[in-house]
Order: structure tokens, then sequence, then C-alpha cells
């Protein structure tokens, strides 16, 4: 840092450019500040706007059934791709369980149901329905 030899404002500037020092080299030194100040403060505002986006981020990672308990339960009505009526109650009910908690792997963060049930865009729907119907046939035996 260099020493700053103390110049009245209404003086010549230290420079030789002239002018009065207010105008010349003192107003130079005031835009670098405020300019310093700008990007300290944009620097600031930068890094928690970054810190809330990773924040959102790490949300968003959370599996949708942990994040949301309101994510709806698909019944057996909801699948009428999957014939459900040769198993017992309970075993049903365990099967719509696993369905409802476990997610399709395309990437799409719906569970298997709600992709069988919802989505049918899904480019591997076809495989969740097989998946539950073989599931299905394993419980009914």
């Amino acid at each position: 840092m260099t020493d700053q030899v103390s110049v009245s404002r209404n003086r010549p500037c230290p420079c030789g450019s002239g002018k009065k020092y207010k105008h010349c080299c003192e107003l130079r030194r005031k835009t670098q500040q405020a300019a310093k100040q700008r990007f300290k403060k944009i620097w600031k505002v930068s890094a928690v706007v970054a810190g809330l986006l990773l924040v959102l981020y790490g949300i968003y990672q959370i599996p949708a059934g942990n994040r949301n308990p309101s994510t709806p339960f698909y019944a057996v009505a909801d699948l009428k791709e999957i014939d459900f009526s040769k198993l017992p109650g309970e075993k049903t009910e365990k099967i719509l369980k696993k369905i409802n908690s476990e997610f399709c792997t395309c990437g799409c963060r719906l569970t298997l149901a709600q992709c069988v049930a919802t989505d049918k865009t899904c480019p591997i729907r076809s495989g969740n329905i097989s998946l539950i119907q073989n599931l299905v046939s394993r419980e009914g035996g």
C-alpha cells in the first residue's frame, strides 16, 4: 500500500493534471472505493444465494416419501394394470406399502405405485408393472 499525502481538496492535484484534487485523484479514489464496496456487497449476496441454493438442492435430494409426508398412497383401485384378486388382504397391504415406498428407477422421483398409476409416459413403466405383478404372484403362491 502506498502512503497517501494529505492534500487539500481545492489544491492542484499532485499528479500534475492541472485539475483540482477533488476533481482528479480524489474522485478516482472515491470511485474505486465505491466499486470495491459494490463488489463486496455483490460477493456477500452471491454467497448467501449460493448457500440457499445448496440447501434447496439438498432438500430436493431427499427421497420424495421422506420429504413430503402427504405423498398420496395408491390403492388397488388406482393400479388397474395389476390383478390383486388372488391375494388375501394382509398380503395386498404389504405389497401396497412396499410399492408406495420404493421409487421408480428412471429418476422421476415417483414411487412405483405412483409411476404405474399416473405416469403413462415413463420409459420403464411397463417394467414397473411387471415388477409389481411378480411381487403379487410370489405372494399369491
